[in-house]
């Protein structure tokens, strides 16, 4: 069976109330661009800065992360230096699958993905999620088999939302 997805709304709350820098990316930014894709996780992007990544991983120590499939008689120790240097993570929490980029591919700059990014209301909190362009590009860079699929789609949303 596969796994439920995430609790969008829960982790939303988690990360706005921490006002964390972070862009939605990912399923869920295309959900709100209007696919029909489903996804079983929430990804953002994120801004690496000490403080931000302070906020990040004390908002969501609250949900018991660990990277997806760890063995959990490993240690893992979650905190802001494991997010700072990561790049990618991917993570089984109690609200679901959240995979946190700290580069992204197709994107310059995190400023820039901010910069472009849509602010929408989304389960009562404003949040900011990666602009059609700038998902087009990542899927573009990612060039897996389901990426092209999703270019397809992304393409057609653009044409009725130039």
């Amino acid at each position: 069976m596969p796994p439920a997805p995430p609790d969008f709304e829960r982790v939303i709350e988690i990360m706005s109330s921490a006002e964390a820098d972070v862009v939605i990316i990912g399923g869920l930014a295309m959900i709100v661009h209007g696919s029909d894709y489903v996804t079983s996780d929430i990804d953002f992007a994120y801004r690496r800065t000490r403080e931000n990544t302070k906020r990040i991983a004390t908002a969501l120590a609250q949900l018991n992360p660990r990277p997806e499939g760890w063995d959990a008689s490993l240690p893992f120790i979650w905190d802001e230096a494991t997010l700072r240097n990561s790049s990618v993570l991917t993570l089984a929490t109690d609200a679901g699958s959240v995979d946190l980029l700290g580069e992204i591919a197709g994107i310059d700059s995190f400023d820039a993905l901010a910069n472009g990014a849509d602010v929408i209301s989304l389960f009562g909190h404003h949040v900011k999620v990666a602009s059609l362009d700038d998902l087009i590009r990542m899927k573009q860079a990612a060039d897996r088999p389901k990426d092209q699929l999703h270019l397809l789609e992304l393409r057609a949303l653009k044409g009725k939302h130039p």
